[in-house]
């Protein structure tokens, strides 16, 4: 099972229509600045970083539950046990009930009234999703400590397994659809407060390209992998690393910025050679894109030193 989680803590910059305009399908197009004051900017980008910091640590977790699935099935398929470590759960599990977590399933959001019903409906699906994956991952672990599979020939590994399947999918999909709804209103708000912003420029040029980069992830993440996309995308933030990396220098000197923005071109220098390394063949393998989770993970990191 090959999973596609892309995670980054600022939104790229798109326009999606009105606030509370609905498509052909009937779902909500949230977006334009015009519907977005400042004095309510604050509280989209509140909402927005809390539940990409839930979204974040869930999708870590679920991930690794993704790579242990094949092994997984393999087992049940076989009816044979293998060793199996149990360890994608460990650790601080992610509660969107909790305190820490808990504006995004509250209703004192800050968000529109328009798209907060929809925005808590996605982000429970998720929670309710990731919950359900980690029940049935465990409860496998559980099953093959005590070798309970010699009692019912495999039967409740395979129910377990496809639980844990089908959650994984329900993650994805929830998750989807709350970045579909936050992403243009999160964006929408930053650029309202972007509006007198000394760096605005520079700001902007970092969101543009580290949005690029995530759409190259997200290609290479996929069970088909879009070589011709890749390149195309490549071939942009290549540009705009030539027409961004030497912006705005004394400005950014001045406002004690300039080594974190020329870290995060150099980590976008990183990013390009590991894509770069993985189109001479034409394919990308597993390990190949684990380098580039990594890569782009290190840009996230230098994004947000910056900002």
């Amino acid at each position: 099972m090959k999973i596609s989680i892309v995670c980054i803590a600022l939104l790229a910059l798109v326009s999606c229509g009105k606030l509370g305009e609905k498509g052909p399908d009937g779902k909500l197009i949230p977006g334009s600045s015009k519907n977005i004051k400042k004095e309510t900017a604050n509280d989209v980008i509140l909402y927005n970083n809390v539940m990409v910091s839930y979204m974040n640590d869930a999708a870590n977790k679920i991930k690794s539950a993704g790579d242990d699935f094949g092994k997984m099935t393999k087992m049940t398929a076989a009816k044979r046990k293998e060793i199996f470590m149990g360890m994608a759960f460990i650790g601080r599990l992610p509660d969107a009930t909790k305190k820490e977590d808990g504006i995004i399933l509250t209703e004192g959001t800050g968000l529109p009234a328009v798209i907060k019903e929809e925005m808590i409906k996605a982000v429970k699906g998720t929670s309710d999703a990731f919950n359900s994956a980690h029940e049935a991952y465990k409860d496998f672990d559980t099953y093959l400590d005590n070798e309970d599979f010699k009692d019912d020939d495999w039967k409740k590994g395979e129910s377990l397994v496809i639980t844990l399947k089908n959650s994984i999918t329900a993650f994805y999909e929830n998750q989807a659809e709350a970045y579909a709804i936050i992403r243009p209103l999160a964006n929408d708000a930053e650029n309202k407060l972007l509006e007198d912003h000394p760096m605005k420029e520079a700001i902007i040029a970092t969101k543009t390209d580290l949005a690029i980069a995530e759409s190259i992830l997200d290609l290479a993440s996929q069970e088909e992998v879009d070589m011709d996309a890749i390149t195309e995308k490549y071939e942009l933030l290549e540009a705009n690393l030539a027409k961004h990396q030497g912006l705005t220098p004394e400005l950014l000197k001045e406002h004690n910025k300039n080594l974190f923005y020329d870290g995060f071109y150099e980590s976008v220098k990183e990013f390009l050679g590991e894509i770069r390394k993985s189109k001479r063949d034409g394919k990308i393998n597993a390990s190949e894109l684990r380098s580039i989770e990594s890569d782009f993970g290190s840009l996230i990191s230098r994004y947000n030193s910056f900002v």
